[in-house]
């Protein structure tokens, strides 16, 4: 990487993508975090298209998720990288949506006995 030169991403944006991206998974596997940290800053940094910057997102949702066992932080990630593409979940509603859901699944099954939830109608894909 050193030997890039000191204009390496307007120059050799591609070849700088790849050598980065490259080192910080090379860096996760080897459990550097401070360096493996250092590349993703450098990638997610740049003025680059997002879709260049997914690998990065990728193995910094690993680091959280496989390797510091922080699944909160992991998620949130995927969420902020998700966003920048334009999709959008809420991040504090998803727990209501979910518990709302599942009361409604209760309400729906209270009384029933499997005979009766087995002979409803069969949801198919379009």
């Amino acid at each position: 990487i050193s030997l890039l030169g000191p204009e390496h991403w307007s120059c050799q944006t591609a070849l700088s993508l790849e050598m980065f991206d490259t080192a910080a998974k090379i860096a996760l596997c080897n459990r550097n975090w401070n360096d493996m940290k250092y590349y993703l800053n450098e990638i997610i940094c740049q003025n680059l298209p997002t879709e260049n910057k997914v690998s990065a997102y990728i193995v910094k949702m690993n680091y959280f998720f496989y390797h510091q066992h922080f699944p909160q932080e992991g998620r949130d990630i995927a969420l902020d990288a998700l966003s920048k593409f334009g999709v959008i979940f809420p991040k504090k509603h998803i727990k209501c949506a979910l518990i709302k859901e599942l009361i409604k699944t209760k309400f729906f099954l209270r009384g029933k006995c499997i005979s009766k939830i087995r002979d409803h109608f069969v949801m198919e894909d379009e």
